[in-house]
């Protein structure tokens, strides 16, 4: 009598099925990871994007009051110093600048140049404040050399 043979056993199929099962299933894992991970990124973002605009806007509410001062009795060091925004007059220079907190770690600030009784914005610009901290559970990395 003749055997009959098949081409692969039962056992050979049910391991192919547990590995595509398995590599399916890190697939999802990994897309689960990165989803969340980019959720948290575009929260941060969309949290230090308001705080720009907020800070931004009350820049510009200075800057109109500034304007307003110019306009009503010129370039007047008390008047301008009276508006309660840390505005600072350099009369020599004809430089008017004052800072906006953005966020703990971000100032945006603003040079004005005096032109007769009008402004012109010389510098609006995001800075950093501080230096950068890394995270404090940083992993022991290597530096080089023999350990």
């Amino acid at each position: 009598m003749r055997k009959n043979k098949q081409g692969m056993s039962v056992g050979v199929v049910s391991l192919i099925m547990i590995f595509v099962v398995f590599l399916l299933v890190s697939l999802a894992v990994l897309s689960l990871t990165t989803a969340s991970a980019n959720a948290r990124m575009a929260d941060k973002s969309l949290a230090m994007q308001s705080a720009y605009y907020e800070a931004d806007a009350r820049a510009q509410e200075t800057l109109a009051q500034v304007d307003g001062v110019l306009r009503s009795g010129g370039a007047d060091p008390g008047a301008l110093e009276a508006l309660g925004r840390d505005v600072v007059y350099d009369p020599e220079t004809g430089v008017i600048a004052f800072d906006t907190k953005v966020s703990s770690t971000a100032t945006l600030k603003s040079e004005l140049r005096v032109e007769g009784n009008s402004v012109l914005v010389t510098r609006w610009q995001t800075v950093t404040d501080g230096e950068w901290q890394t995270d404090s559970d940083t992993k022991n990395l290597w530096k080089g050399g023999a350990s």
